[in-house]
């Protein structure tokens, strides 16, 4: 089974569209059942019904990068019957679940002309190649884990039209399409982390410094680069100095980092280095004994059953 992200159209505008046109229609929203003609579309140089994957990739006047054939690949290649393929469109609060229906086939250059601009980008001489899918499940975000529900909003994803499925949001997904929400997620406790969005891993360390008595401030979002907290001079853990504010990054990733300039501490789900200033999984893990930060871990993770759990000292 393989799941894709998709986006029907520059920030998804034409799923969008096609949502509009079926309200206008119906005086509803699409259902389970519906069958939707979803598109991806090819160099505009390309006028006819025969190009292929290798047609656009050898063209010699294309400026396109390697990965967006491989992107078109990919969506063409989701009604082969050896490769069951699902896409997941995310729009406004609520996941749609698509299972192709047909083979692809080309649709006319100019049909999207008229669509609205988004961030300067047009339609105009595209030609899409479309297949039909049908919608097998709906999902609301607030009936799903954060870590899954927000993918829409993660750069991992967000930056492709159809990007795969990876690690737990892919084992998320397969739940999903095999269970919907009727049967709760078993996952282990020496796992948990992985299943935090990033947003929350980054919250889950901020409140571990701060149910430690520390003052610390944020810079998410801000313009201070790879710093994401700043903790003030004080030192309960016995590992920051007395006199110095300690800038943090945060990342949920496992690979080992190389400390930014302005770095102090860098905190992640790998091993922790403290000779190399990195605080790692078996760190945090230490740090979930204070009830507050536990029952907030918990919370967060409502949407699963945590095998072998371990409670937090009171």
């Amino acid at each position: 089974m393989k799941n894709y992200y998709f986006k029907f159209g520059y920030s998804n505008n034409l799923f969008k569209s096609l949502l509009k046109e079926k309200f206008k229609k119906d005086n509803k929203e699409f259902e389970v059942g519906d069958n939707i003609d979803l598109a991806i579309f090819f160099n505009k140089t390309f006028d006819n019904e025969s190009w292929t994957v290798e047609d656009w990739k050898n063209d010699k006047v294309t400026t396109k990068k390697d990965f967006n054939y491989k992107q078109i690949d990919c969506f063409l290649k989701c009604p082969n019957p050896d490769n069951e393929s699902y896409l997941w469109i995310f729009n406004n609060g609520k996941i749609y679940v698509f299972e192709p229906k047909g083979q692809p086939w080309t649709g006319k250059a100019g049909f999207y002309d008229h669509i609205k601009k988004i961030n300067g980008k047009d339609y105009i001489g595209e030609i899409p190649k479309y297949i039909e899918f049908e919608i097998i499940k709906i999902f609301k975000n607030s009936e799903l884990p954060e870590s899954f529900s927000t993918i829409n909003a993660n750069q991992k994803y967000n930056r492709r039209t159809i990007k795969k499925l990876e690690d737990i949001e892919d084992e998320i997904a397969i739940h999903l399409i095999n269970h919907g929400t009727d049967e709760i997620m078993k996952i282990e406790n020496d796992t948990l982390l992985n299943y935090l969005s990033p947003i929350q891993f980054e919250t889950l360390i901020f409140l571990i410094f701060h149910h430690n008595k520390y003052f610390v401030s944020t810079y998410r979002g801000g313009t201070r680069k790879d710093i994401d907290l700043v903790i003030d001079p004080y030192d309960k853990l016995g590992m920051f100095q007395e006199n110095k504010k300690s800038n943090l990054q945060i990342k949920k990733k496992d690979d080992t980092p190389k400390l930014a300039e302005e770095v102090d501490f860098y905190i992640y789900t790998g091993e922790t280095l403290l000779d190399k200033h990195i605080l790692g999984k078996d760190w945090i893990e230490r740090q979930l004994d204070n009830s507050n930060v536990n029952n907030w871990l918990n919370q967060s993770l409502k949407f699963f059953h945590i095998k072998n759990k371990v409670s937090a000292k009171s």
